[in-house]
């Protein structure tokens, strides 16, 4: 306790010195002194003084936390350091380093990396990087990193990403990249990624954007939106009805399904998920090549056991009017169940129409049948 009470004494010293001369920031580096070597324990307690804050040094280190005017070299400070002007090399501290006016090199911090103006480089720290200007960098931060202005380079975080403008490289985060302007290279994103126009990669759980121009949107679920969207009414053999939704691109779309049935006298119905992709095969037809999975329940709410349809299908389409299609084509299908009766023998899933492969191993029986499809498309 009594060392964070004195660091928090410390930054204040020096954030105190800031605002004496807040009036001058981003002040001209070539009009001030220029020190070759400078030590101190904090500022002003150190070799350059009182003239701290005017002077920009080679080579400084700052035992615990200091205060100067620019950087042409290498800065180390125990604790964290402000710079008044720019910073032209390495700046490393133990907890925070922040810069007022450009910075061109590497920062190395324990905690956070604080940037008034345009970074190009390379920063790190423990927690965050924030830049309230454009970034031509590399950034790696444990929690986020912040670019206020545009993006070039690489941002590398725990949790998010963000940058304000367009970006020109890659986000990779273990939450969110968010990029307010166009995006050209890749977002990868634990949850989900951002951008306006996309030109490159977006791999996501969710993914969000006006349109890609080129390249895919790869995820559970895609929102594009001048993308592909379409809604579905169809029949095959295993679901007499069913409602489907698709949103992407055409060229990587997702489906959300729901289908029913009623065979042998039980009820069966089931809920899918899958993605597909759309080729044109002329003016008014393309060719739909979609892979899907259903969790099947029959006569009942919910199967808690392993039922699971795959199925795999290839459907053409016909436009007939302006926001309708027609459409029809083969399926296979692979049924995975371990639903048993109560002396533990394996089902047969009343959803399953015939077979051309039909086994058995222990719990688990796997069937294999063609099939097909037809509906409408809006």
């Amino acid at each position: 306790m009594k060392t964070l009470k004195f660091a928090l004494l410390v930054l204040s010293v020096l954030f105190f010195f800031h605002s004496a001369v807040a009036g001058q920031t981003n002040p001209d580096t070539t009009a001030m002194r220029t020190s070759t070597f400078h030590i101190s324990f904090v500022t002003p307690v150190g070799t350059n003084g009182m003239e701290s804050w005017n002077t920009v040094n080679k080579i400084s280190l700052n035992l615990f936390g200091g205060y100067s005017g620019g950087v042409d070299g290498a800065e180390f400070s125990g604790f964290g350091s402000i710079i008044r002007g720019d910073v032209q090399g390495f700046q490393g501290s133990g907890f925070a380093n922040v810069v007022m006016g450009r910075t061109e090199g590497a920062q190395f911090a324990g905690f956070a990396n604080v940037n008034k103006s345009f970074v190009k480089g390379a920063q790190f720290a423990g927690f965050a990087n924030v830049v309230s200007d454009s970034v031509v960098a590399f950034q790696g931060a444990g929690f986020s990193n912040v670019a206020n202005g545009s993006l070039t380079g690489v941002q590398v975080a725990g949790f998010a990403n963000v940058a304000n403008g367009r970006a020109e490289g890659v986000q990779i985060a273990g939450f969110a990249n968010v990029a307010k302007g166009d995006l050209e290279g890749a977002q990868i994103a634990g949850f989900i990624n951002v951008a306006r126009d996309v030109q490159g990669l977006q791999l996501g759980v969710i993914n969000v954007s006006k349109s890609v121009k080129s390249g895919a949107a790869i995820g559970f679920l895609s929102i594009v939106k001048d993308g592909y969207r379409a809604f579905e009414v169809s029949s095959n053999e295993s679901f007499y009805g069913m409602v489907s939704f698709k949103t992407g691109i055409r060229q990587f779309y997702n489906i959300l399904s729901v289908g029913a049935s009623v065979r042998n006298d039980k009820v069966n119905w089931g809920w899918g998920y899958g993605f597909g992709t759309l080729i044109t095969v002329s003016e008014k037809s393309d060719l739909a090549l979609e892979a899907m999975s259903f969790h099947v329940n029959e006569d009942e709410w919910f199967t808690d056991r392993l039922n699971l349809l795959n199925r795999l299908q290839a459907t053409f389409s016909w436009r007939v009017g302006n926001h309708l299609n027609l459409f029809g084509g083969p399926s296979f299908n692979v049924m995975v169940s371990k639903a048993t009766d109560k002396t533990g023998k394996a089902l047969t899933p009343a959803i399953v129409p015939w077979t051309v492969y039909d086994r058995v191993h222990r719990d688990t029986r796997v069937q294999m049948y063609p099939g097909f499809s037809v509906g409408v498309r809006l």
